[in-house]
């Protein structure tokens, strides 16, 4: 949603509402593997794009283009780390058993 008082974009507004419009972006077609980093990516790109002087829209359209190739690789940055259960270091740890599983 874009607010007509203010610059700038938002994604939801709750004091906004005067000539507010809304606008989508298509889907951007890539296989999705993995959604780790995606937000990083859109939000790298998009500020880049801003530094670089575009316009909100163009720096939008960067970073969403940017977020769907992050999504087309493992891990997010190209280092899958496989978590097996009862991994040492996991903060809640998976079940290794059955009765653990039922447990919880």
């Amino acid at each position: 949603m874009r607010c007509a008082r203010s610059p700038g974009c938002v994604a939801w507004s709750t004091h906004c509402h005067h000539n507010a419009r809304r606008q989508g972006r298509a889907r951007l077609a890539s296989e999705h593997v993995d959604t780790l980093g995606a937000g990083d990516g859109f939000i790298a790109a998009f500020l880049l794009a801003t530094l670089k002087g575009e316009a909100i829209e163009a720096a939008l359209n960067r970073g969403a283009e940017y977020a769907a190739h992050v999504c087309t690789y493992r891990g997010a940055f190209g280092y899958e780390t496989p978590i097996r259960p009862g991994q040492p270091g996991l903060v809640h740890p998976a079940p290794t058993s059955e009765s653990e599983r039922k447990s919880r």
